[in-house]
């Protein structure tokens, strides 16, 4: 039961917000504002992958083994990561408010 998972809910539901994310990119990049413009691509990024995973995640287990499944999930946890520390910087930039020094 473990290694079983619905692969028809991933490609429905992040496909959906992988066509939203191209469509958001081509208006943002179009209007040469920078916000987002980090975080856009690699939550992009990180969904394909995902979405990718998850589609073939029954074959992988079947055909090829549980190491083969765990590498490419252990993959996909450091594409993670990277979001995740891109979503930071992206925060950095562009939404933290300034520091205000004291006398």
């Amino acid at each position: 039961m473990f290694w079983q998972f619905n692969t028809l809910e991933p490609l429905l539901c992040n496909g959906l917000v992988i066509i939203y994310l191209v469509v958001f990119l081509y208006k943002r990049i179009e209007s040469n504002t920078t916000k987002y413009l980090y975080f856009a691509p690699s939550l992009l990024v990180y969904l394909v992958s995902s979405t990718l995973l998850f589609a073939v995640g029954e074959y992988l287990i079947e055909y090829h083994g549980r190491s083969t499944f765990v590498t490419l999930w252990s993959v996909n946890n450091v594409l993670y990561i990277i979001f995740l520390v891109i979503m930071i910087i992206e925060w950095y930039k562009h939404f933290r408010k300034p520091v205000q020094e004291s006398l």
